[in-house]
């Protein structure tokens, strides 16, 4: 966490510096800066669980938008929009993978369990609520008290443990497979997304049956308050969704700049401007179409 911290307190510092050299008209100074973020939010992202690349993921959004106010600046040179536009491209090597992150994120639920910051420690307020009487008061120590016993009556934070490691070789298995094979989440489970594989899989994949495992995660308070530092089904899809739309929006400038006019379609930004497009783009109509 402290990593994220001063990603934060960079972050501040780059926006300041980069403001300051835009009013002095020192563009290609106000780029480099943002440069450095980009490539700093990446880099953190290919090493980070799904909880703190959605926190990554707002900082790109954020940082997207300082970048093409300053490149839709008249003093940005068509020359400092090709340069971004290939760093942008090359920040694409950098991105983390959904399996990087929830092995991470794995690890790092487990050592949270383990230790003292784990929040299924504290009274959660709905059960705080439970012993209020009016008649009566019982001081927080009892009321701990009564909490630790029912941890312990439950198995926590045990319980929870085997919960999340099934659920984490469930989903290792399914995102090992290539996308085309990969099954839809299974109907009968509410809580999250679980798949149902053959006996072509990992046996660790498929020990429990997805009813039995949603069952028994109903059961496991500890991995309730776990869970979103693991899962997030559409966390990569939206980054990637993301980052194309940011290139687009670079490119288009670029044209913008030769051209005087709108692309009249995706297509014409390849060649001097892209290699090629994003396959996200490649599914969406182009800006012609009616």
């Amino acid at each position: 966490m402290k990593t994220f911290s001063a990603l934060w307190a960079f972050r501040v510092l780059v926006y300041l510096e980069a403001s300051r050299l835009e009013d002095q008209g020192d563009l290609a100074g106000a780029w480099n800066w943002y440069r450095a973020s980009l490539r700093t939010i990446y880099h953190a992202g290919m090493h980070s669980d799904v909880y703190r690349r959605n926190f990554i993921q707002r900082q790109h959004r954020e940082l997207h938008n300082r970048i093409l106010i300053c490149s839709d600046d008249r003093r940005t040179t068509r020359e400092m929009l090709r340069r971004a536009i290939d760093d942008v491209v090359a920040c694409e090597q950098l991105a983390g993978s959904e399996q990087d992150s929830l092995k991470v994120g794995y690890v790092e639920v487990m050592a949270m369990l383990d230790g003292p910051h784990n929040p299924g420690h504290q009274v959660p307020l709905m059960r705080f609520r439970r012993f209020w009487n009016p008649d009566y008061q019982l001081t927080p120590e009892q009321i701990q008290s009564f909490w630790d016993a029912w941890r312990f009556v439950h198995q926590e934070p045990e319980r929870s443990r085997r919960v999340l490691r099934l659920l984490t070789a469930n989903w290792l298995t399914y995102l090992e497979q290539p996308e085309a094979a990969r099954p839809k989440p299974d109907p009968t489970v509410a809580s999250f997304d679980v798949y149902r594989f053959g006996d072509d899989v990992p046996t660790a994949a498929r020990a429990i049956s997805p009813e039995a495992l949603d069952g028994w995660f109903d059961t496991a308070y500890d991995a309730q308050q776990a869970l979103p530092y693991l899962h997030n089904s559409g966390n990569q899809a939206s980054e990637r969704a993301n980052h194309a739309d940011f290139l687009i929006l670079l490119a288009t400038e670029l044209y913008q700049r030769d051209h005087g006019s709108d692309p009249p379609s995706y297509d014409a930004l390849i060649g001097p401007y892209l290699k090629s497009l994003p396959a996200e783009i490649l599914a969406k109509k182009p800006p012609s179409s009616p």
